[in-house]
């Protein structure tokens, strides 16, 4: 696939890696509070070390979508899942850009999950009320943490946060060819490439992770196109139903 997400010129974009920085031993306390907004990592993302907790987005750090329900795609590194509670405790929180205010929020238990894998995440498509979680036309704000014990000796050398951007947007305020898709609805990798190319990230991931087991070349293309191809050969695993791929 050609590169369908090259790098923003907002500097000020929310980082998709961990940041660097040593936490000691375990990690530190930490809260469900959303992530503030810092300047993408320094490090080549073609390049990036296993220990990152890292989240598959664009170089942009958002993730479009046009889809009823939202998708996170977050790799774990095996430090740091090591360096976890024993009940594998993650919180996931979603804040409203306009408001501030935290509109979800979930406590994860990824204790069935492997050591280095890549876990696909399906959010709620309603709040409560019975609202949509993202509205179409609607950006919100995601962060995501990985809660350490502070009792264990395992030095972690970065993050155990990480956050970006969820924007649903309307397919008719898309590039997206409807017609085209219609086409393709038998052809996942078609189909992959045409929300790659209208730069709707989440289908355009969902469908080559759909395809990695038989023709992991999609995957792998699409995950080059963004600069995180050292990431293309590990596994795909879906919360909380277990292992995909």
């Amino acid at each position: 696939m050609p590169e369908f997400f090259p790098q923003p010129g907002d500097r000020g974009a929310p980082a998709r890696t961990s940041s660097a920085g040593s936490r000691g031993l375990g990690c530190s306390d930490v809260s469900p509070a959303i992530a503030s907004e810092v300047e993408p990592n320094d490090l080549p993302d073609d390049d990036l070390p296993d220990e990152l907790l890292t989240a598959l987005l664009p170089p942009s750090c958002n993730s479009t979508f046009i889809g009823p329900q939202a998708m996170l795609w977050i790799y774990l590194p095996s430090t740091l899942y090591q360096a976890m509670t024993p009940d594998k405790a993650a919180t996931l929180s979603l804040q409203s850009l306009q408001t501030g205010d935290i509109i979800y929020q979930e406590q994860l238990s990824l204790t069935h999950h492997s050591e280095g894998s890549i876990i696909q995440i399906t959010l709620p498509a309603t709040l409560s009320s019975g609202e949509p979680l993202v509205a179409t036309q609607q950006k919100v704000r995601w962060s995501f943490t990985a809660i350490c014990d502070s009792t264990k000796p395992i030095h972690i050398t970065h993050s155990n946060s990480i956050g970006g951007t969820l924007q649903r947007i309307a397919p008719n305020q898309s590039s997206l060819s409807i017609a085209e898709l219609e086409q393709a609805k038998t052809d996942k990798k078609q189909q992959a490439e045409l929300y790659a190319k209208a730069g709707i990230w989440q289908e355009a991931l969902t469908m080559a992770a759909a395809l990695k087991a038989t023709d992991a070349s999609p995957w792998r293309e699409l995950l080059t196109s963004a600069n995180l191809a050292s990431l293309a050969d590990y596994p795909l695993v879906q919360h909380p139903e277990g292992k995909m791929s």
